[in-house]
């Protein structure tokens, strides 16, 4: 798990509850998030200048530790992250015959996002992998067709937390409410439906938006409305935090997604969500576990009104997301992963 953010909080639970199994867990030194309990830091890059040296003279010292690692037993590697030396990593492994298991998150390109390189190393691990992981079923049949014909798959759904920074949420609606869109801002996650929907949101209900994350190829429009916030830049642990804590909803206005990060967040904070009904959003939450609209600023805002004048419908929301957090657990992945190496040791063994 070399990433430095993004995925991190979701690899440290899957490792962190990955029981009875023998592991050496790798890091980057430069992650900014928390890291699992037990693990090795390995200096990887921050910049596209460093990222040509460093896989020069640093990686070829992480073959060296595996080619070790392979010599005293260790046979089977995990991917649960995307990241750029993954693809070297892989094809060393294949040739040690050590056997590849990765979890691809997203498994399209997105509207606003020009990554061909990502798209490219991603397609080649797949074909590369003994096993392949996927959050949702909507993400395996996006690439159904990409997929070597031989190599099985399996799903393992992202775990209801794995933000333990984050502190809960007002038990209380304050109306004007506060929105919050949190995430990276770019084009498919939909921010300017909800902004044009603001103009349909009246004062006495809604007293401010705030938009908080990373600009990803995103240009605001110049006429936002007076009651719009923004928080641009990578938010720390702290920030995101007090960001949950200080709003009343978390809007999802997404125009496409394969699954969405931000709602395990928003699930850890127990805060209601209103969420766009696309991709395979809905495998994280069920119907009656969110506000559903369609992508169109106008249905968003209906939504969030509904909402908004529903005080007990809020707090059935919030009461749905405590005991969804009780359904399916972290341990509970963990153990999907374990059969998932089990079986990927069955086969290695015949």
């Amino acid at each position: 798990m070399l990433s430095r953010r993004g995925c991190i909080p979701y690899a440290k639970a899957m490792v962190d509850f990955l029981e009875g199994v023998d592991t050496k867990i790798y890091v980057s030194r430069f992650a900014s998030e928390s890291l699992p309990k037990k693990h090795i830091k390995i200096t990887t890059y921050t910049n596209k200048f460093n990222f040509l040296w460093n896989t020069l003279v640093v990686l070829p010292s992480l073959f060296r530790k595996t080619l070790r690692n392979k010599r005293v037993g260790y046979g089977i590697a995990y991917f649960p992250v995307f990241h750029h030396w993954n693809i070297f990593m892989l094809l060393f492994c294949k040739l040690l015959g050590i056997k590849c298991i990765i979890t691809i998150h997203d498994g399209i390109l997105h509207e606003g996002e020009n990554h061909w390189l990502h798209r490219w190393m991603q397609h080649w691990t797949m074909q590369f992998a003994d096993h392949i992981i996927f959050l949702t079923e909507y993400v395996r049949h996006s690439v159904q067709r990409q997929l070597p014909s031989n190599v099985p798959t399996a799903v393992i759904p992202h775990g209801p937390t794995g933000y333990d920074f984050v502190q809960g949420h007002s038990a209380t609606l304050n109306i004007p409410a506060k929105l919050l869109f949190f995430g990276r801002i770019v084009e498919y996650k939909g921010l300017d439906l909800l902004l044009s929907a603001m103009s349909f949101l009246p004062k006495h209900l809604v007293g401010n938006l705030t938009v908080a994350g990373m600009l990803v190829n995103y240009q605001f429009p110049a006429n936002l409305d007076n009651r719009v916030q923004l928080q641009v830049g990578r938010q720390s642990e702290e920030q995101i935090n007090q960001l949950l804590q200080s709003h009343d909803l978390l809007i999802l206005p997404y125009r496409s997604a394969t699954q969405s990060g931000i709602i395990p967040l928003g699930l850890s904070a127990n805060i209601p969500m209103v969420i766009t009904d696309v991709g395979g959003l809905k495998e994280q939450l069920k119907a009656d576990e969110a506000i559903w609209v369609s992508p169109n600023a106008s249905a968003i805002a209906d939504g969030i009104i509904q909402l908004l004048e529903n005080p007990l419908r809020w707090q059935q929301l919030k009461e749905k997301l405590s005991t969804k957090k009780e359904l399916i657990s972290w341990e509970d992945c963990g153990k999907m992963l374990k059969k998932v190496i089990e079986s990927v040791a069955s086969i290695d063994s015949q």
